[in-house]
């Protein structure tokens, strides 16, 4: 009797403490599932998505490395939606989630020496900077992070970008929310997503995040802050590195077939395709395993360490375009005019910005703060000011 006890309490701890289950507790991406729904809304997409995939692959058929060595300057706003919780995240919060982007897209992370030998080969330095826009669309001062108050930050979709967007010709929109509306059958909880160019309305252009897997301290202390790499791949239109299919492609040509999503995968090599895989499904390029530690991958954040090259190439077509008759999804965004425009640009003197006064009235009611009450009850007001020194 105590063997059995013991043997099932081994499973038991197996069972709660293992990586690979642990890691399905959520879906680290719900980009896909928020295409579907835009294209029942606007069935066009398909065609210009198509169109798009069209001319990638053309252009990635002509380049099988990238040849950019030109740094693009991309400029950032955070919209943090909140209720005065946790998930009105500190400033400094952002910018540990800024220096982790900028790390992880010029290969500048500490772990690249976990990068096994057959992918480093490919590894690439995308040659792209983010920082946060000093003026906004008005060309008034800003420290780039944009708080409102919201109970769209719950269970948040595209609806929450309308109550704060900036033109997505010029800025890259980051919505920080308290929950997204999770409907994968992945997991119970969604991490985050994006909109891949050509993929909707530039209204709803941008990446969506959960507040605790924004960077990699405060409320996101004990993550790594990779959540925000995988979906500005989708922004800038690379694909899940398995194809979202089995034994799928990503189009990319030097990312090895996956079988699948890879959830807590961390060992070197690691097959689930042919010829040590599954046989039924081979790839010539997956001599050397499948490349799990990509950031297109599922696998957990401190396994995660490069792009290749042939995604950077993906990239630079969407930043910059082919020729003078295909132009760049998202040129403008880090055209000189752009970047002097949102105060990004090298040389750009950055003032003290008047701060912003906001606040809340507690108690909250069902519908928000309240805006009338009884005689003898007591209201809190709550300070969310911001760009306060």
């Amino acid at each position: 009797m105590y063997r059995k006890l013991l043997c099932l309490f081994s499973l038991l701890v197996v069972i709660l403490f293992s990586p690979t289950l642990s890691a399905q507790q959520v879906n680290p991406c719900g980009t896909n599932e928020m295409l579907e729904l835009e294209i029942e809304k606007y069935p066009e997409i398909i065609q210009t998505r198509n169109n798009f995939d069209k001319k990638l692959k053309n252009y990635l058929s002509k380049r099988r490395k990238s040849k950019n060595t030109q740094k693009r300057i991309i400029p950032v706003v955070f919209h943090v939606i909140h209720e005065g919780g946790s998930e009105n995240i500190s400033k400094a919060q952002i910018i540990d989630q800024l220096r982790i982007m900028n790390e992880d897209f010029n290969r500048l992370n500490p772990d690249t020496l976990n990068t096994p030998a057959p992918f480093a080969s490919v590894a690439a330095n995308c040659n792209i900077e983010y920082r946060l826009a000093t003026l906004d669309p008005s060309g008034d001062c800003t420290d780039g992070i944009n708080r409102v108050y919201s109970s769209l930050t719950n269970e948040a979709r595209n609806n929450v970008k309308a109550i704060s967007y900036w033109n997505s010709q010029s800025y890259l929109n980051v919505w920080v929310v308290r929950s997204i509306l999770h409907s994968s059958s992945i997991g119970t909880k969604t991490l985050g997503y994006a909109q891949f160019p050509a993929g909707g309305m530039m209204s709803t252009d941008g990446i969506v995040l959960c507040y605790d897997f924004v960077g990699s301290i405060g409320a996101a202390s004990g993550q790594v802050g990779r959540t925000a790499i995988h979906e500005i791949g989708h922004w800038l239109g690379l694909r899940h590195i398995w194809g979202d299919s089995e034994c799928g492609s990503d189009a990319i040509y030097d990312t090895p077939v996956h079988k699948e999503a890879n959830f807590g995968v961390c060992s070197f090599p690691y097959f689930q395709t042919k010829p040590n895989g599954d046989p039924f499904c081979a790839d010539a390029d997956t001599v050397n395993g499948e490349m799990f530690m990509n950031y297109m991958d599922y696998s957990d954040d401190n396994c995660m360490n490069m792009f290749s090259e042939g995604q950077k190439a993906a990239m630079d077509f969407v930043l910059d375009g082919d020729s003078a008759s295909v132009y760049g999804w998202r040129e403008y965004l880090w055209s000189d005019e752009n970047l002097i425009a949102t105060g990004t640009n090298d040389g750009a003197v950055i003032g003290n910005c008047t701060p912003k006064i906001a606040f809340t009235a507690r108690p909250v009611g069902s519908f928000g703060p309240k805006t009338l009450i009884c005689e003898g009850e007591n209201v809190h007001f709550v300070d969310f000011s911001f760009q306060v020194l």
